[in-house]
């Protein structure tokens, strides 16, 4: 019998593995679902389907996080089985090893409900069937690995084993290149954020004018009446990055122009993530947007956030 302390050790080298392996059959799968989704595009827009960047992103950390800890783990386990530190037929090794695949199995059985559920939705037929390929291939590598973890007799670190591992680490690498590959670097996603920032903040803007209009029966000359009278955030002005006040110009008793100047066009939205507004579509570099009032008058009154 091993020792008390032994066994708790045992026991998180288990829950660790078990808790990192969640994350990690779930992110290689997002990845995967992910790629399919950027290679078919569907016909119309599916909230399911669409390829999102913000799923590969979180998919992408927990790869690099849980992944290692992971397979590190693991190995130590059969580095104690190996050594006789940890028992074959020890209880602890069987409950945990079975909810290891309990685990595998839920996220199996979770993630083909959801693609059925968006097959029936009506995404294309050959999403589904390469989604469904996907699920089944992670859970029945996991519960192939477990499964065989549980019977074989040589507990030395055989072939069989060296194999699991070198397939196990291909597919990670595999996922964490394709996913690099796919999403944007961390200045470009922050420059987009940016981009979105000013056209809703031009948003807000062309609101509090036409709010200024409807009381006034006139546009208003500078920003700063619109901060006075209206409520408006005095830093909604102001571009998010350079801190510059938006231009604004008058154009005529009802019509005006705002302009900024964006990172990128709206063509690079490519994700579900970035909503495009028709109205506030625009190039990369200085974009002007002429807004006449008199095709506005029926717009109901905006909410222009007011100051804390």
């Amino acid at each position: 019998m091993l020792p008390n302390s032994h066994t708790a050790k045992h026991a998180f080298f288990y829950l660790l593995a078990f808790f990192t392996l969640g994350f990690t059959a779930i992110a290689i799968g997002q990845v995967a679902f992910q790629l399919i989704n950027h290679v078919i595009v569907e016909t119309t827009p599916s909230y399911s389907g669409d390829f999102s960047e913000g799923i590969l992103r979180f998919a992408t950390s927990s790869l690099i996080i849980a992944a290692p800890i992971y397979y590190y783990f693991t190995r130590k386990i059969n580095l104690e089985l190996a050594a006789g530190k940890l028992e074959k037929d020890s209880s602890i090794r069987k409950w945990l090893t079975y909810i290891a695949i309990f685990i595998a199995a839920a996220v199996a059985i979770g993630d083909l409900i959801f693609t059925l559920n968006s097959f029936l939705a009506g995404e294309l037929t050959l999403k589904f069937l390469l989604k469904a390929a996907t699920i089944f291939v992670i859970a029945g590598g996991f519960g192939s690995y477990y499964f065989f973890d549980l019977k074989r007799e040589n507990l030395q670190r055989d072939l069989k084993m060296k194999i699991f591992g070198a397939i196990f680490l291909t597919i990670s690498v595999t996922a964490l290149v394709i996913s690099f590959t796919l999403i944007d670097s961390p200045k470009k996603a922050r420059e987009l954020r940016e981009d979105s920032e000013r056209t809703n903040e031009l948003r807000l803007i062309s609101y509090a004018i036409m709010d200024f209009y409807r009381s006034n029966e006139r546009l208003p000359q500078a920003f700063d009446e619109l901060v006075d009278d209206f409520k408006l955030h005095e830093e909604i002005l102001l571009d998010p990055a350079s801190e510059e006040k938006y231009e604004f110009k008058i154009l005529d008793p009802q019509k005006y122009e705002l302009c900024a100047v964006f990172m990128y066009s709206d063509e690079d939205k490519n994700s579900r993530d970035r909503f495009v507004d028709p109205e506030w579509t625009h190039t990369a570099g200085r974009q002007c947007f002429e807004i006449d009032i008199s095709e506005k008058e029926n717009y109901p009154f905006s909410e222009v956030r007011p100051l804390n």
